[in-house]
């Protein structure tokens, strides 16, 4: 491309970078960070007890895909079988954009749990005060960006319906502005990035039951192979978004964000009240503090680690099923492994 190889690699911070001898055009293609802090090095870096390179990995092969956006554009219009007029450009790159950026979410939870377990781990100087608040805004730092990757896995689904206008009207009369005629690639508009919610996943699954295979090489896919592969990927959210694990993360950040946080410190404006009530009596502990229940650090880290881990499973299901179900409409998502 462009008379250049394109190399995929990938930069851990802390890791050379191997680059060829003739400097031919190379791409850092996905990076992950060992840490947030800016002056860490390998030799004063403290290990963590749980690597957790699973869910690193799935964050490094999420980005991979936004290399190839122009190679999966080309293909795509070379390999297009629909009717004249009805293939949707920038539509494959805007996937693969989104992909990538949502594998860049995922590694930047990553990192931060992995700064979390660190704090955790305590260190000569450190008050429990101290701890806690570091402990519980790394944790926050991984749900933000979980559930960021998971709304944009969503809306990822979303698009891929949307590959094939037939199949927006199904979706009801909140979905017709992503026909075509009146969806713009590249929106920036709020009203075109959803939430995840039963509401989306319902419309996702009657835009699925009706989908068709007839706009891609018909000797690789028959004629249910399309419905079958987009409710499969509808499937994927719909478990994810019931995960007890997820929702527990989604509680969480609701609290943290929406709500009233709980303050790390004990102190004398509890979340409860100030005045205590009971069998007729009321009391007030005037100059007393009292710790929130709910600002719990290792539970609030815990919530991250199992969320993180409930979208990462859904993230490695769902990659392959959007290649496919994305191909089974016509559109060639072009991707790579590290």
């Amino acid at each position: 491309m462009h008379g250049a190889e394109k190399l995929n690699q990938v930069y851990r911070s802390g890791a050379s970078v191997r680059r060829p001898l003739d400097h031919s055009w190379t791409t850092i293609s996905a990076v992950t960070l060992r840490t947030l802090a800016w002056n860490a090095n390998s030799t004063t870096l403290r290990a963590t007890r749980a690597r957790r390179s699973r869910v690193e990995n799935a964050g490094i092969q999420w980005q991979l895909m936004s290399t190839s956006g122009d190679l999966s554009e080309m293909t795509t219009s070379s390999n297009y079988y629909g009717p004249a007029g009805t293939l949707k450009l920038n539509r494959v790159n805007e996937i693969a954009g989104l992909m990538g950026s949502a594998g860049e979410q995922l590694c930047l939870a990553w990192t931060a749990e992995q700064d979390a377990q660190r704090w955790r781990q305590g260190g000569r100087g450190i008050k429990a005060i101290q701890q806690r608040m570091a402990i519980r805004a790394y944790s926050e730092m991984a749900a933000y960006f979980c559930l960021g990757a998971a709304n944009s896995l969503a809306n990822i689904g979303l698009q891929v319906m949307i590959l094939d206008e037939r199949l927006v009207a199904p979706m009801g009369k909140k979905f017709a502005h992503f026909d075509p005629s009146v969806y713009k690639v590249g929106s920036d508009s709020r009203k075109d990035w959803l939430t995840f919610s039963k509401e989306l996943l319902e419309a996702l699954k009657k835009a699925a039951d009706v989908a068709q295979s007839d706009r891609c090489l018909g000797q690789h896919h028959s004629s249910t192979t399309a419905r079958a592969r987009c409710l499969k990927l509808v499937s994927v959210l719909a478990d994810l978004h019931a995960d007890s694990r997820f929702a527990a993360l989604d509680n969480r950040r609701g609290m943290d964000y929406h709500r009233h946080r709980p303050q790390s410190l004990p102190t004398s404006s509890p979340r409860s009240g100030a005045w205590v009530e009971g069998d007729g009596i009321r009391s007030i502990d005037g100059g007393g503090v009292r710790p929130d229940p709910f600002h719990d650090e290792r539970e609030i880290h815990q919530i991250a680690v199992q969320g993180m881990e409930a979208v990462t499973t859904a993230m490695n299901r769902a990659r392959p099923l959007i290649v496919g179900a994305a191909a089974a409409l016509g559109y060639v998502l072009v991707s790579h492994e590290a």
